[in-house]
């Protein structure tokens, strides 16, 4: 009858090719799952659902190792971290490389930073996290190359959804 025939082009081997087939696809979907489960081997869709879940900024950003560090500092930064330290914390998170200057006599704070070179400030972002990790009643003063306030620094922000590149502020 030839159901149990092994030979080429028999029934047993077209069924057994085509579960072949269709277990193949359920093989890679699961080890895709897997490799993005884990931020240290996800490339895509991992890092994708990590950086909306902690509200990070990932427009125009397709380097993952960058992206895997922006990551691993939001979860090592604590809701409670208001020092300094945890400031200049979660300015790394957005991608800029802040220094703080506290002058305490005048009560402000200034502000200085480069960002990594496939940055680009998500105003939006920015205004997100500056009201979350900067204290309000100090003045502030951003210097991203040349010194600006923080009334002209919102007064940029207000812009809208716009990209502007870090260069465009230097």
């Amino acid at each position: 009858m030839g159901i149990y025939n092994l030979s080429d082009g028999s029934y047993t081997i077209q069924e057994i090719s085509i579960y072949d087939k269709f277990l193949s696809k359920i093989n890679n979907e699961i080890d895709m799952l897997i490799r993005e489960s884990f931020v240290d081997t996800a490339c895509d869709i991992g890092l994708t659902m990590r950086e909306e879940l902690l509200s990070l900024p990932n427009k125009n950003l397709n380097d993952s190792e960058i992206r895997r560090k922006r990551i691993f500092c939001a979860l090592a930064t604590k809701s409670n971290n208001f020092n300094l330290q945890g400031i200049i914390n979660s300015f790394k998170m957005i991608g800029l490389n802040a220094s703080i200057i506290e002058n305490l006599k005048d009560e402000t704070l200034t502000i200085s930073g480069e960002t990594d070179q496939q940055t680009t400030v998500d105003t939006t972002s920015i205004k997100i996290y500056s009201q979350k990790i900067l204290p309000s009643h100090l003045d502030v003063i951003f210097n991203l190359g040349d010194s600006i306030t923080a009334n002209q620094f919102t007064d940029l922000i207000n812009l809208g959804d716009q990209e502007i590149p870090i260069s465009q502020l230097q």
